[in-house]
Parts: structure tokens; C-alpha cells; sequence
């Protein structure tokens, strides 16, 4: 059984469609890339998945539950990370991340643990540093420590690299593939294949708010090569 299902989903704001008629599924312990250009409805899509926004039609499931019925018991198994992610500047790291911690009850002892590991594992060595005074690499990364304070199955990043240097997005990417061996299934988001094709099991390309193709690299590469 596929971990995610995702039936005829579309969104819309009035007369405009952000999104219309997207089917796809993933697997337990698969990173799933969904590209497109500004506009194309990537956003709108990973915030329904995330339980953020109700879809106008269609259904997600996930491990066999209708997000829209359980929407508080799968969003325990979640961490969304998006694209703007304002953050408490006048705070340290660490302070920032217990805070989170203490908001998803997680006992004092087991979030300090998870605090050191997480600013271990992505190379955030800010001491005490206040998060407003730091580069916005440095940023990024303690906005996914938040997606993962509470240890979430799912993980939904919408542009997760978006404005980084190289050598922090090659980390970063680096980093969601060893969350991959840990069993994580992984939802990101990103402009064009460059950044997905390296990392990802399969692919959605959306345009507009619909599906342009889906499948694996190889499948992509030879949709697009016409052949």
C-alpha cells in the first residue's frame, strides 16, 4: 500500500484555480520532488498535503487515513518547513527550538538531546548567536530543525534551498538524503530539475496548476527528449 495517495486534488480561490486534478502516490521512505515555475501550484499543493489548507476537491491519504478526517493525528507525524519562514530573530538556536519543543510537548531531556543532534547533523555552530544576526544559510537550517524537532515520518519542504549559496544547498540536499536512510519520507518543492534530479525517487512537473508529467529521472529525461 502506498503511504500517500493523492485522488483528484484541486484547490480553488474564488474563480481562480490553483490547482486542478492532480493523482499521484508515494511510497513509504521516498524523496518525491514537485517542480515547476512561480505560479505552477507547488505551494498550494504541499500545504494541503501538510493539513495547511482544504482542498476544494479530491482526497489525500495518508497511510490510509483521510487527512481531511484526521487532520490532528497525521499532522503529529508531520514537519513543514515553507518557503518564507519568519523566525523569533531576537532569539539563540537553541532557545528558538526548545520553544518549539515545549509547544509539541516533548520532555525537556529528549527535545535538549534532539536540539544537539539536529545542530550537529546540519553543521549549525551558532552558540549564542541571536538567529536575527545570522546568514541566511544559518536560517534555513534552523527552520528545518524546527520541521524536525518532533521527529516527524513526513517531511514537506517547499523550496527548501531557495536564495542559498551552492555549497549550503549541496549540504542541505546531502542532509535530506540521510534523512532518507533513516526511513523519512521526504516532500520538497523546487524551480527546476537541476535541484531535484540527484536526490529524488520520482518527480511531479507541474505548470499552472496541473501535471505536466510525473515519474522517475529516467522516465522525465526521456519525456523530455521527446523519445
Amino acid at each position: 500500500m502506498n503511504e500517500i495517495e493523492v485522488t483528484g486534488l484541486r484547490k480553488e480561490y474564488g474563480s481562480s484555480i490553483a490547482v486542478e486534478s492532480l493523482n499521484f502516490q508515494i511510497q513509504k521512505g521516498e524523496i518525491f520532488g514537485i517542480v515547476g515555475p512561480n505560479g505552477a501550484g507547488k505551494t498550494t499543493t504541499l500545504k494541503m498535503l501538510s493539513g495547511l489548507i482544504i482542498p476544494s476537491l479530491g482526497s489525500i491519504n495518508i497511510q490510509g487515513l483521510d487527512l481531511r478526517k484526521n487532520s490532528r493525528k497525521i499532522k503529529q507525524k508531520l514537519g513543514f518547513l515553507p518557503e518564507e519562514s519568519p523566525l523569533y530573530e531576537g532569539m539563540t538556536a537553541i532557545d528558538y527550538l526548545m520553544f518549539f519543543a515545549e509547544i509539541y510537548g516533548i520532555e525537556k531531556e529528549t527535545a535538549s538531546t534532539r536540539i544537539k543532534e539536529l545542530l550537529f547533523a546540519l553543521r549549525l555552530d551558532a552558540g549564542e548567536k541571536k538567529i536575527g544576526e545570522m546568514s541566511k544559510g544559518m536560517q534555513r537550517k534552523v527552520a528545518i530543525a524546527r520541521a524536525l524537532i518532533n521527529d516527524p515520518e513526513y517531511l514537506i519542504l517547499d523550496e527548501m534551498t531557495s536564495g542559498l549559496d551552492p555549497t549550503t544547498s549541496r549540504y542541505l540536499s546531502d542532509f535530506v538524503l540521510e534523512l532518507k536512510k533513516k526511513g523519512k519520507t521526504i516532500i520538497f518543492s523546487a524551480h527546476n530539475l537541476y535541484q531535484v534530479e540527484s536526490i529524488c525517487d520520482h518527480v511531479l512537473i507541474m505548470n499552472r496548476g496541473k501535471e505536466v508529467s510525473k515519474g522517475t529521472m529516467p522516465h522525465i529525461r526521456k519525456m523530455l527528449r521527446g523519445s
